[in-house]
């Protein structure tokens, strides 16, 4: 999820790349913004970083899917696709294992774990830093969209002045600018 910056709604969906030429792509037809066009059918380029995470779904079962049950699985499941539950599943279980053997995110408490669904967030903030087209490879429609999932990546924080000044308050209320609540 984080080099394509999908849905898990589609990233069950993604099937092997497809060789053209000497490119490979994953192509890509999201479900929830399919009735709006264009944005929602994306041809994803197979980069170096993004081979080496398409290499680590082949195994021994053929396949269209990148994600499907392994060879292990009942015989009716191996190579079928895992469902957004599955995948939610799995990811809180690695989640939970760094966790318990590398400390990460120790101290927070579980409401405020990250989900799958903020390895989203992060992708499209990621693919933005890197001055990518976040917009497009996330198959939003327009830039607001987009703004929502980058919205917190980092935090920042509005300065303001704080204090106010009781001696002007005071003046206001002499000249009837101002009325205090008794």
């Amino acid at each position: 999820m984080l080099h394509t910056d999908q849905r898990p709604n589609d990233i069950v969906d993604l099937a092997m790349p497809v060789k053209e030429g000497d490119k490979q792509y994953i192509y890509v037809v999201q479900k929830k913004t399919e009735k709006h066009g264009a944005a929602a059918h994306i041809r994803i380029e197979v980069t170096p970083q993004l081979k080496n995470v398409v290499d680590r779904c082949r195994d021994d079962v053929l396949s269209e899917y990148l994600l499907h049950y392994p060879i292990d699985a009942k015989r009716s499941r191996r190579g079928k696709p895992y469902s957004k539950e599955t995948i939610g599943r799995m990811f809180a279980r690695a989640r939970n294992k760094a966790i318990e053997e590398e400390g990460i995110f120790d101290g927070l408490k579980p409401e405020q774990l990250p989900t799958l669904y903020e390895l989203r967030s992060l992708s499209t903030y990621l693919y933005d830093l890197l001055g990518k087209d976040a917009q497009k490879i996330a198959g939003h429609k327009n830039r607001a969209m987009t703004e929502g999932y980058l919205d917190g990546h980092p935090v920042e924080f509005t300065e303001v002045e704080g204090g106010l000044d009781t001696i002007l308050l005071d003046e206001m209320e002499k000249q009837g600018k101002f009325k205090r609540y008794k």
